[in-house]
């Protein structure tokens, strides 16, 4: 009987089928826990049968039960390696709970305040006396949600970076003076990417430090976040458009609301210490989610929260993602994938992975 239990035992270190802590996470390319026999496999069924690439991820409270890379890491390259759990890929919108977190390190060392109004740090700005940063971290800031979209507003930040020169303040603010807010400010909900740039330059002007430096050395650093960045085109997974064209935002273009590169690996042990109160204080993670959620606001402070599930998705040109975290049965789920959101949407994979696990 000892020896059967030895062999079986020695079979499942040897595969990779028995959970993992985080310290074991970084040499593993798969996951599977015996404990979960079951949902592992009709996991595995499942995103095969869709055809996914990408890399999935689900974790139990601190331990990983589930984690597979789907596809290679070049689709155009038969001879690449395959995707892994530690592989990155961009993650598009997922980079606003990173700078909401960073806005709200920053209240709490009473640096700022999220009822302070930005003329305080963009003083040039027509509406900045009407505007908070809490109506900027709540989408609610009522500034017009296609100014950031616009054909001008792209062609001219692409010459002005083609230039050598910045995305700086007076760009910004050049487009967003010629347009009236669309409606009071805290009246409306409107998903802006604006917002989050604003953010990320408020987070810039109160640290001190550039954006990146600034979640290097608070979050990635901290989280032990090695396979994560903040440099445009910097993943390990290749993605093409249906031209077979590979396609980025500029990190400045991305600022705050974007541009981030990371694997789920990485974006699990962000949620654990996030989730925990670890990244900031209960307080602030009760206003981010929960607290929002009694103003029947679903979306909070760069997360979304609705049936005890805090989450949010991203799409860039190319990749598409879900970040959820289930606070009633701490469950964690990650799906990063290198295909459009038409393509292939990590949302939907997330939410059946969801239904699997709960």
């Amino acid at each position: 009987m000892k020896r059967i239990l030895f062999t079986i035992f020695m079979a499942a270190c040897f595969l990779g089928l028995t959970g993992c802590g985080d310290d074991q996470l970084e040499s593993k390319t798969e996951v599977w826990d015996a404990k979960y026999e079951d949902l592992c496999q009709r996991s595995d069924s499942y995103l095969s049968s869709v055809k996914f690439t990408g890399a999935v991820l689900v974790a139990k409270g601190d331990k990983v039960v589930f984690a597979k890379g789907y596809g290679l890491t070049d689709s155009k390259d038969p001879s690449s390696a395959p995707v892994s759990i530690n592989s990155n890929l961009e993650i598009g919108s997922i980079t606003k709970q990173f700078t909401a977190s960073a806005i709200m390190q920053l209240q709490e060392k009473k640096l700022l305040s999220v009822d302070d109004k930005i003329s305080k740090y963009f003083p040039d700005y027509v509406y900045g006396d009407k505007i908070t940063i809490k109506n900027l971290l709540s989408m609610r800031s009522g500034i017009n949600p296609n100014i950031y979209f616009s054909d001008e507003l792209i062609a001219e930040g692409l010459k002005v970076l083609e230039s050598g020169n910045h995305l700086d303040d007076n760009f910004w603010l050049k487009f967003m003076n010629n347009q009236p807010l669309t409606k009071d400010p805290g009246k409306l909900f409107f998903y802006d990417n604006l917002n989050y740039v604003l953010l990320g330059k408020i987070v810039e002007k109160v640290s001190g430090k550039s954006y990146s430096e600034y979640v290097q050395e608070h979050f990635f650093d901290p989280c032990k976040m090695t396979h994560s960045n903040l440099v445009s085109g910097n993943v390990d997974v290749k993605a093409y458009d249906y031209n077979g064209n590979v396609l980025s935002f500029p990190d400045e273009y991305s600022l705050g609301a974007g541009g981030m590169n990371s694997s789920v690996v990485d974006l699990f042990r962000w949620m654990q210490k996030f989730s925990k109160g670890k990244i900031v204080s209960r307080k602030s993670l009760m206003d981010m989610t929960i607290n929002r959620a009694k103003e029947n606001y679903e979306y909070g402070y760069g997360l979304r929260y609705k049936d005890n599930m805090i989450y949010h998705d991203g799409s860039t040109f190319t990749y598409n993602s879900t970040l959820m975290y289930d606070v009633a049965t701490k469950t964690t789920i990650v799906v990063l994938c290198n295909k459009s959101t038409h393509e292939k949407n990590a949302n939907s994979f997330g939410t059946a992975l969801a239904a699997f696990w709960k």
